[in-house]
């Protein structure tokens, strides 16, 4: 891995300020304004987990292939394909992952 130059750490500085910007303001403003009207908890959940996607994942891919001039899979190392037994564990965990969750939040 070859060492980033001082362009790029201020780049990346000024990524995780914006970043963190946004994610303050959806956590206090839009988040008494927006997520509390929703009236229905299941609906509720849906939106806070697309604005959590809208505000993680693609900033962060849009970083990578803008500023960094790589392809985000690659860059992230999800290129490699997966096999059936650790693809079958991955689903399994992550729903049980899930399932708890959406039940803390729930009830």
């Amino acid at each position: 891995m070859k060492p980033a130059s001082a362009a790029a750490s201020w780049r990346l500085a000024v990524f995780f300020g914006l970043f963190y910007l946004a994610w303050l303001i959806r956590a206090t403003v839009f988040y008494s304004a927006v997520d509390l009207a929703i009236p229905n908890e299941n609906w509720r959940l849906v939106f806070s987990n697309l604005v959590k996607f809208a505000l993680w994942v693609i900033p962060a891919a849009l970083y990578i292939i803008y500023l960094e001039r790589q392809n985000p899979l690659a860059a992230m190392k999800i290129t490699t394909p997966p096999y059936r037994r650790g693809t079958l564990i991955g689903l399994a965990v992550s729903g049980l992952y899930l399932g708890i969750v959406f039940w803390g939040e729930k009830y």
